[in-house]
């Protein structure tokens, strides 16, 4: 069974206009079954802020063990790099 917490967690994840939708589409359900509940506020959706791959990364950078926290500390990784 989805909770409710998890559902609202998907939904986030979904495009502006899905997320429209599935509110359309919730609205209908109340009509169809009579029991409209009345607006208390209107909804607004707003896309999320967008961010660097690395703020999206940031918990995993660093996360193996044994490894250098910077690849860039291997001379010969970097060797010939920007070129």
């Amino acid at each position: 069974m989805i909770t409710l917490e998890a559902a609202i967690a998907k939904i986030k994840q979904l495009p502006t206009e899905d997320q429209k939708e599935i509110i359309r589409f919730i609205e209908f359900l109340e009509f169809k079954s009579g029991k409209a509940i009345p607006p208390q506020d209107k909804i607004e959706i707003t896309e999320p802020k967008p961010i660097s791959f690395a703020e999206a990364a940031r918990d995993l950078i660093g996360c193996l063990d044994g490894l250098p926290p910077d690849l860039s500390t291997n001379k010969a990784y970097m060797e010939g790099f920007g070129q």
